[in-house]
């Protein structure tokens, strides 16, 4: 027989929060200590202290509001290690080049599909989406880093998340080779040299 049991239920527990994202960290933490405080009583009776706390102070500490202003700071940097961008020997003549006048859903797709099959890849993440295309085509206009992911968010019917990236789908495929099919068409407004 267990020398203590301790049974916890909490029913109907809402939780609404309205704040900054800057306010997250600190939120999060305050709510672990509130929740923490409802196992506090019984494990220090458990260990045989009769005078267990009942309630904590919910007051924000100063390292907590401190931490939440440096994770804001952290935010506007780009996450991880830059990486140098995935490349290969492309081939005008087999894949053209990108257009000005395309969109970002149509540059996406066929950097897409010419990465996967020069690279014998299917999924690739958004930064070296976006860091392969502005790397090597950069009079076509380069690809937004910051924008990119909700773009491909977006591309339900053209991409897939899969494996930690991004997978071009059968819609996406087609439209790319129709974009490579048209590769010798110039440019609206371009000399054709």
């Amino acid at each position: 027989m267990a020398d203590f049991e301790f049974e916890l239920s909490v029913q109907n527990l809402k939780l609404k929060v309205r704040g900054t994202r800057a306010d997250v960290p600190l939120i999060k933490e305050q709510f672990a200590r509130q929740l923490g405080s409802l196992v506090e009583p019984a494990a220090a009776l458990a260990a045989g202290e009769a005078d267990a706390p009942a309630v904590i102070d919910a007051t924000p500490t100063p390292a907590a509001a401190s931490r939440a202003k440096r994770t804001g700071a952290r935010r506007a940097r780009t996450s991880g290690e830059k990486t140098a961008p995935l490349t290969w020997e492309h081939d005008p003549a087999k894949w053209g080049r990108p257009k000005q006048s395309w969109s970002v859903p149509e540059k996406v797709i066929w950097v897409l599909h010419v990465m996967t099959e020069e690279l014998g890849r299917t999924s690739f993440t958004s930064p070296e989406i976006g860091g392969a295309f502005n790397a090597r085509f950069e009079d076509a206009v380069v690809l937004s880093q910051k924008h990119l992911s909700s773009n491909l968010k977006r591309m339900k019917t053209l991409v897939s998340e899969a494996n930690g990236g991004w997978v071009l789908l059968q819609k996406g495929r087609e439209q790319a080779q129709a974009l490579i099919a048209k590769k010798d068409e110039h440019e609206p407004g371009s000399s054709g040299a």
